[in-house]
């Protein structure tokens, strides 16, 4: 009797074992099922998310990020940056190239981010490698002209007579710097060129995008003199990239605090005014080239020779602007009365400028109005602030 008993209790115990093991088998099923299904469906979020970031249609021009959301008014903003379509278009210059205009069959142009006497800037997409590049395109706006309303993709004429002279000369040149300066890529400090092409009838640069804020900017939010440590620790790698570049025959002739990108503890030196080497004595006019109290006399002079010396008496202008808070005056007026006082001086009556006696005489000699006066190589004006 006991042995029937126990095998029913052994019967019925391994029908509740395949029972149970069928259900978990079931569950581990719908579990497994579940984990593809999920995965499939992030899957297609991530291809979804990646053909939108890829999708040149989809990215703001103002960031090159795929933000823009359209408003029922058909306008289009982006949240992430503020770029408004509209508002762009309503202030968009005609020489300017429209935006998506695809370059070198790869770059599609954004945003400008500057324009100058000899050059426009564009935020653009690199279509093949899917990052953000800043372009420049060589455009003297007293040599040429453009007007991109007119269906002319972009082309631009120069002007007849001798602005032709002019123009090749400086296409020649911007040509030129643009690959001296593609060999200092992997130089800190100095924004970084990728590759240098010709179209439209013009050239253009391809550089890294850096971020962050402008020097000048920078000295808007923080309005107090800065320490003269603070002062050394930003321009003393810039200093020495731009020795580096001297040494490769190129002057900046534009260093300002426009200039100068600031991204945490990151200081880059840009736009490094490419064509201006070439125009030289031929050029008619430089005074589009000068930042007022950054640019030493030689540079409001059709035939002043410039050299180092040069972005020395920028280098000083803008040191002593961020110590004292006060742009040098204009160095044509300085020639007739010079009314910078060494800021040593001012010190005295602004507790808030801390410098040595030792900077402010390496400053002021640096903004000597005669170039032979002044520092005439870089390395000079190191070893004297250090």
């Amino acid at each position: 009797m006991s042995v029937i008993l126990c095998g029913t209790i052994l019967f019925f115990l391994a029908v509740a074992i395949l029972i149970i093991a069928a259900r978990l088998g079931r569950k581990k099923t719908r579990y497994i099922g579940r984990v593809r299904e999920v995965q499939r469906e992030n899957k297609e979020k991530t291809d979804k998310t990646e053909k939108v970031a890829y999708d040149p249609n989809a990215l703001c021009p103002g960031c090159m990020s795929a933000q823009l959301v359209m408003l029922p008014s058909g306008n289009h903003i982006c949240p992430g940056c503020g770029y408004d379509q509209q508002e762009y278009g309503n202030n968009k210059n005609p020489r300017w190239l429209p935006i998506q205009t695809i370059l070198a069959g790869k770059y599609m142009v954004g945003k400008v981010l500057g324009e100058g006497g000899f050059g426009i800037t564009y935020l653009a997409w690199d279509l093949n490698r899917h990052l953000s590049v800043a372009i420049k395109e060589y455009f003297p706006s007293s040599l040429v002209t453009r007007d991109t309303t007119a269906n002319n993709h972009g082309t631009i004429s120069v002007m007849s007579g001798d602005n032709q002279i002019y123009y090749q000369k400086g296409l020649d040149g911007f040509e030129q710097e643009a690959r001296t300066l593609a060999k200092l890529h992997a130089l800190a400090g100095v924004v970084s060129v990728r590759e240098f092409f010709r179209e439209n009838n013009t050239a253009y640069l391809v550089m890294e995008y850096v971020k962050g804020i402008s020097l000048k900017e920078y000295l808007k939010v923080n309005q107090s003199p800065m320490r003269e440590d603070k002062i050394l620790n930003i321009m003393g790698p810039l200093m020495e990239a731009l020795e580096t570049v001297h040494k490769e025959g190129i002057i900046h002739r534009d260093i300002s605090p426009d200039n100068i990108l600031i991204d945490g503890e990151r200081v880059t030196l840009i736009d490094f005014g490419a064509a201006r080497m070439s125009l030289g004595e031929e050029s008619k006019s430089l005074t589009v080239l000068l930042k007022h109290g950054y640019a030493p006399p030689e540079q409001y002079q059709t035939k002043g020779r410039q050299g180092p010396w040069t972005d020395i008496y920028a280098l000083c202008a803008m040191m002593y602007r961020m110590a004292s808070g006060l742009v040098p005056e204009e160095a044509i007026d300085r020639m007739t009365e010079d009314e910078v006082v060494p800021l040593k001086v001012l010190r005295e009556n602004n507790p808030d400028i801390q410098v040595s006696d030792r900077f402010s005489d390496v400053i002021q000699k640096g903004l000597a109005l005669k170039k032979e006066e002044r520092y005439s190589q870089i390395r000079e004006l190191i070893q004297n602030l250090s």
